[in-house]
């Protein structure tokens, strides 16, 4: 049983001049930006490693982000199962104690903008620098097919997940653009004979904006081909860019067949041969820019991470990474299910950012089709800063 206390309870704490510790376990770089006046930061991930800088006499309360962020509870628990007895719920997050009014502090001041915050969308309009520096233009003409028989040869093709071309509008094509997440907004760039490769279909869409597109393809004459699973498993795919901007070599990861909707899907997964802390990884993936946050079953140390692209959190995908030996696994969109199915088979789940994640594939994806049409440009009609590398210099983007 969890022990609660409210905000009114802890005010009269602090005037009794009672001794106990307000501790903060969100990740560390929430705490900079701000938290409660007087707490102490000790990100959920750490509690096994730096218990012993608390005092088990002595009160501790807990809070994270808001009351629906699980760490704090979990945080709760792992600290009674290290014999901290205590130890309260604080009854709000650090959201709703701001919301109030209460007193808060900072470490740091973090400068965003509008460019900055919009990368935890799941579409990002491109901004007027951004096309400055795209230099859009058209090039030599090509069969839309053959770009398309070019991607479908490279990879596997699962027709229950496989859309295809979702607008054909023109045969030939003199310019190609690829996109994550289809948006109307950066559809208005795309030149006239043109073909847009998509991660993720239109049809996601509500109906109204989802005709929309098609209209503003059939209008602006470019197609819409859609490929989702199989440019996460191809090779310098979506999967492969993500665990090489890691910092990872390919012989560092082995790929692995995960079942995905019912049906096996060929080197969906992959297990990291490289030992990390849960330390080490947050810290990685925070310079990744993927917000990063341990959500369920925070162990002491990893024997084996495993990985899996897009969002890869299901419960199916969890118990076979499981039963691979893995103990820490790095995807996106979890849910009560899978944070429950995770707890009962011992694995520490990351959460990471869905769609910037993705995102590092774009860049692999350009290469790609740019060596295979040189006289065809390619643009990432996606807004990528401060997630993307410098393509012609990154070793991670060579191929």
């Amino acid at each position: 049983m969890i022990n609660r206390i409210s905000i009114n309870d802890l005010e009269q704490l602090k005037e009794k001049g009672k001794d106990f510790t307000v501790l903060d376990v969100r990740p560390k770089i929430n705490f900079q930006t701000g938290h409660i006046d007087g707490a102490v930061s000790l990100p959920l991930h750490t509690i096994c490693d730096r218990s012993s800088e608390l005092q088990k006499k002595q009160s501790i309360i807990v809070y994270s982000q808001n009351v629906k962020d699980s760490m704090s509870s979990q945080a709760v628990l792992a600290l009674k199962e290290q014999g901290f007895n205590e130890v309260s719920l604080l009854e709000c997050g650090f959201e709703e104690w701001k919301a109030l009014e209460k007193p808060t502090s900072e470490l740091m001041n973090l400068q965003t903008s509008e460019r900055a915050i919009s990368y935890k969308a799941m579409t990002i309009p491109l901004l007027p620098d951004n096309l400055e520096n795209l230099m859009l233009k058209s090039g030599e003409s090509i069969a839309s097919d053959a770009v398309v028989d070019f991607l479908e040869n490279r990879t596997q093709i699962y027709d229950f997940d496989h859309l295809g071309y979702e607008c054909k509008s023109v045969e030939q094509v003199s310019g190609i653009y690829l996109m994550i997440n289809p948006d109307p907004l950066n559809f208005e760039h795309v030149l006239e004979n043109s073909i847009v490769i998509c991660h993720h279909k239109i049809s996601t869409h509500h109906n109204r904006i989802y005709r929309g597109m098609l209209d503003q393809a059939r209008e602006q004459k470019f197609n819409i081909y859609n490929i989702h699973l199989g440019w996460d498993v191809m090779p310098d795919g979506i999967g492969d860019s993500f665990l090489l901007h890691f910092g990872l070599t390919k012989d560092e990861f082995q790929k692995v067949d995960l079942t995905y909707r019912g049906h096996k899907i060929s080197k969906l997964g992959a297990i990291i041969n490289r030992p990390f802390s849960i330390d080490e990884l947050v810290q990685k993936l925070n310079s990744m820019n993927v917000f990063p946050s341990v959500i369920i079953n925070p162990l002491c140390s990893t024997n084996k991470v495993g990985y899996i692209p897009g969002g890869g959190f299901n419960d199916q995908m969890v118990i076979e990474m499981a039963d691979m030996g893995v103990d820490v696994l790095i995807s996106s969109d979890a849910n009560w299910v899978v944070e429950t199915v995770a707890r009962e088979c011992g694995v520490t789940l990351i959460e990471i950012d869905h769609y910037v994640s993705e995102r590092y594939g774009l860049q692999l994806m350009k290469k790609l089709l740019s060596r295979k049409f040189p006289g065809t440009p390619v643009h990432i009609l996606e807004n990528i800063d401060n997630i993307q590398c410098d393509a012609e210099k990154c070793t991670c983007c060579s191929i």
